[in-house]
């Protein structure tokens, strides 16, 4: 039984826009929130996709880290407890880190197989997100989580009350969100937003 699908197409950014769209509007009409920044990143996942969220040792190869991975037959994100401390320092990381695996079970995790049972595949399927791997399916990954973390409509009414442009205010609002300041940075570069760089 093949769980994981999609791993090597490319996605539009209106595609993954609009998937992340439709989760927080899911999330709103469920919860009865008013949309807004930051997203309650840990709450959706829980809430709206069923999924669990761990901290939890992951092996890494030397020189290469490891934030997290999601592991679909058991509907979990695990964080890598090896890098607790470095999270702890940079909530955004962490917020990035459940968006983008939230971003493969959207897009590359096959949810009607991993409902049909197996007596043959026992072996669970697991994407494990490695630092600077530049492949289709974790560029689309962190491309889904920026639009998650960052929906188009909500940052560009939040800017309107937030100078960006300089290094004190730009850091405010990347605290604000709770997201890094290179995510940030990255996120308003897409939106054609003036910000310090």
């Amino acid at each position: 039984m093949a769980v994981l699908k999609n791993l090597d197409i490319v996605f539009s950014n209106n595609v993954l826009e609009q998937k992340a769209s439709e989760l927080i509007r899911r999330y709103a009409r469920q919860r009865k929130w008013t949309p807004s920044l930051p997203i309650p990143i840990d709450s959706l996942i829980e809430h709206i996709l069923d999924l669990c969220i761990e901290f939890d040792a992951i092996d890494e190869p030397p020189g290469i880290k490891i934030w997290g991975c999601i592991q679909p037959g058991r509907k979990t994100i695990i964080l890598n407890q090896n890098h607790v401390e470095t999270f702890a320092e940079c909530p955004g990381l962490e917020r990035f880190t459940l968006g983008h695996e939230v971003g493969h079970w959207i897009m590359h995790v096959d949810r009607n197989e991993l409902s049909q049972p197996s007596l043959f595949d026992s072996s669970p399927e697991i994407i494990v997100c490695r630092d600077g791997d530049d492949s289709t399916r974790e560029r689309v990954a962190d491309r889904f989580s920026a639009f998650l973390l960052m929906p188009r409509d909500l940052m560009l009414a939040e800017l309107t009350k937030h100078d960006v442009i300089s290094r004190a205010g730009f850091r405010d609002f990347a605290t604000k969100i709770k997201v890094s300041n290179s995510a940030l940075n990255l996120r308003l570069s897409k939106l054609g937003v003036k910000h310090y760089e």
